[in-house]
């Protein structure tokens, strides 16, 4: 009996163990998707809060230095391949008899058959790459900030109906006034001839 008992509290404490490390988990859990929670929060209010600029740097720095690595490969998918220019592709569109030496016709026909692509190169498609996209992005993101400024303030146009109206009313409610004011005066003054008439 000894060893059954002494094997039902090792049972009792492997289950109060796995009970334990179980709410543990869950509490450890709980605090890192409350971290997380709180880090995307931050960072999406430091990007909201940030400037166009800063905007268009964070996205066209990487892509500036990521385009560069696909040149080759985008290059064989136009149809500058290593055997030269594939028939029937975007490049054979574009060859010509005239295409001279030195232009982006043969420079790119060049990359596409060594695999290779000059620093040069590189560095031009990277800037430019990285300039455009963060060019594209400044301006949705200066238009969306325009739009949401626009429609968080009213426009002028709105409310001018508004005190337009109250001014009517009000001018006609004065005019209504007037004009009992007027009525009273001149059945007072009518009566008062009618009484006149009746003692003469």
């Amino acid at each position: 009996m000894t060893s059954h008992a002494t094997g039902e509290d090792s049972s009792t404490n492997f289950f109060e163990r796995a009970r334990d490390i179980n709410a543990a988990f869950r509490k450890y859990a709980a605090q890192a998707g409350e971290n997380i929670r709180s880090t995307a929060n931050t960072a999406r209010d430091k990007w909201n809060n940030s400037s166009t600029s800063t905007k268009a740097l964070v996205v066209g720095i990487p892509i500036g230095v990521v385009a560069p690595l696909a040149i080759i490969p985008t290059l064989g998918a136009v149809g500058f391949t290593s055997a030269g220019v594939a028939a029937g592709s975007i490049a054979a569109s574009m060859q010509t008899s005239a295409t001279a030496a030195g232009s982006l016709f043969a420079l790119c026909q060049s990359a596409g058959a060594t695999g290779a692509v000059a620093a040069s190169t590189s560095a031009a498609v990277g800037a430019g790459s990285g300039l455009t996209a963060g060019g594209i992005m400044a301006l949705i993101f200066r238009r969306r900030r325009n739009n949401s400024n626009n429609n968080s303030q009213p426009s002028s146009t709105e409310e001018e109906p508004i005190v337009i109206n109250e001014q009517l009313n009000a001018e006609e409610h004065e005019a209504e006034e007037e004009n009992q004011e007027q009525n009273i005066s001149s059945d007072v003054s009518t009566e008062n001839i009618d009484q006149l008439a009746h003692i003469n």
